[in-house]
């Protein structure tokens, strides 16, 4: 089984899909997790593939570089005038990318049956969802955790 590194518990797989939850689950429960995903991706994502790095599976960008690239992206869209939605730009297209690319492999890293086509049509048509069915693979508790500690010890709540 693999086990969650903040709990030091099995993590039990959906049988269904291997996500722990499915990708409309946890979506609209307007936690903390939830509300973040829905209002600024970057943020959750910079946290995942940083935590993807400290358990042994590394991609190109790391918090930083998500989030100042998101930034950076929103600041030309609003410049050239691409869109007045962040969701249908530049910006939006990167984050599209990004929840692709960490989905393919939070999938990898837990052994969840899927392809290529299941986490691009995840990414396009709801990316907030996919980023907290990411969240939520990752993090026994992510609501209860402060920052979604990426560190390899657990978290330490006040």
């Amino acid at each position: 089984p693999v086990y969650d590194d903040q709990m030091a518990r099995p993590v039990m797989p959906n049988t269904e899909t291997g996500w722990r939850f499915g990708m409309f689950e946890k979506s609209f429960t307007f936690n903390g997790d939830c509300v973040v995903a829905w209002l600024c991706g970057c943020f959750p994502l910079g946290q995942i593939a940083s935590k993807l790095r400290t358990m042994g599976t590394n991609y190109c960008l790391g918090y930083q570089g998500i989030v100042y690239g998101f930034l950076l992206l929103c600041i030309l869209d609003s410049i050239f005038g691409s869109s007045n939605n962040p969701s249908t730009g530049l910006s939006g297209a990167f984050i599209a990318v990004v929840v692709f690319q960490l989905r393919r492999l939070v999938r990898a890293h837990f052994g969840i049956s899927g392809s290529c086509l299941s986490d691009g049509l995840a990414s396009i048509i709801c990316g907030p969802c996919a980023i907290i069915q990411m969240v939520h693979q990752l993090w026994e508790v992510p609501e209860n955790i402060p920052g979604w500690d990426t560190s390899e010890a657990p978290a330490m709540l006040p």
